[in-house]
């Protein structure tokens, strides 16, 4: 997206004002809005051409901008952002967030469970299909880095089901999410899981980390999908998931990619997921419990140099 230079002109004032330690300032600033302006912050974090430290300054902003202003259904529009820039932003959102680098990717996702937070689905209908159909040609690809940006956006999306509030509406809008993305995220999972058990032997944590990531992300968006009940789906694919969490409990790793803390990053996602199914689910779980405490046990009585080890324990 192409931002006329009077936009980052005006984009350079509005950073110097809401820095200033006046806070009449600041407050003038956050209300100078124009439609457009968020586009120019926007923009600037899309900008391959500018700084990278002035694309994640951007790309905070625009962050705190969208919590702040973004339109939502029931609020009044006058202390908010133009609905056509909510448009174009959701059009551009996620392409953006995949070709951005991973400070920057960090921000966007962030960004995108806000405007999601209001709009997802009835007013984003267009994004769940987008982020299924990238998801699909990345793993044909079998581009890992792809796959995980595209992970990390349906991660912020699916975190809004951890904590609200269960009722009729919510839980439409789980099944609209478990329709359409439980199954790839399952076939996601099992690719990558051959693709660790593949390299598990290589001593080389930098290609490893990819992976363990992308495995991470998929356990973490498991359990915003059966936060609030169990899945028809997941209950009926229990076995594949169980296999495969057990395995990254009980493979030991060479030591360097063990000190790289990435598989114990993994490990405490998985515990997280066993612990929901405890609590939740125990009779759909009981015949798998022994097995996991033993895993669990066994791999907290291996010392380890990782500094994830503290947080899995």
């Amino acid at each position: 997206m192409e931002v006329p230079p009077e936009k980052l002109d005006a984009l350079a004032g509005w950073f110097a004002q809401s820095l200033s330690l006046d806070a009449a300032t600041r407050r003038a600033a956050e209300k100078s809005l124009s439609p457009g302006f968020a586009l120019a912050l926007f923009g600037l974090a899309a900008s391959p051409r500018h700084d990278l430290q002035a694309r994640l300054a951007a790309s905070v902003q625009l962050n705190g901008l969208l919590r702040r202003h973004w339109l939502k259904p029931d609020a009044e529009a006058d202390d908010h952002l133009p609905a056509s820039d909510c448009d174009l932003i959701k059009a551009n959102l996620l392409q953006l967030l995949l070709a951005a680098p991973p400070l920057i990717q960090a921000q966007l996702s962030e960004a995108l469970a806000v405007a999601a937070a209001s709009d997802f689905p009835a007013r984003w209908e267009s994004l769940l299909p987008s982020i299924v159909l990238s998801l699909g040609n990345a793993a044909s690809a079998a581009d890992i880095a792809a796959i995980n940006s595209l992970l990390t956006a349906a991660a912020s999306l699916f975190s809004r089901f951890r904590n609200a509030f269960d009722n009729n509406a919510l839980r439409l809008d789980l099944k609209y999410c478990l329709d359409s993305f439980a199954a790839p995220l399952l076939e996601v999972f099992l690719f990558a899981s051959g693709r660790l058990q593949e390299a598990a032997t290589r001593a080389n944590p930098v290609e490893l980390r990819p992976v363990f990531e992308c495995l991470r992300l998929c356990s973490e968006i498991f359990y915003s999908l059966n936060s609030i009940d169990l899945p028809e789906f997941f209950e009926d694919h229990m076995q594949q998931w169980m296999t495969q969490f057990r395995a990254f409990l009980t493979t030991s790793y060479p030591p360097t990619v063990e000190a790289d803390g990435a598989a114990d990053a993994l490990r405490a996602a998985v515990c997280d997921n066993l612990q929901l199914y405890m609590e939740k689910y125990e009779e759909e779980f009981k015949v798998y419990l022994k097995e996991f405490v033993e895993a669990v046990w066994g791999l907290l009585m291996v010392r380890t140099a990782s500094p994830s080890r503290g947080q899995l324990a």
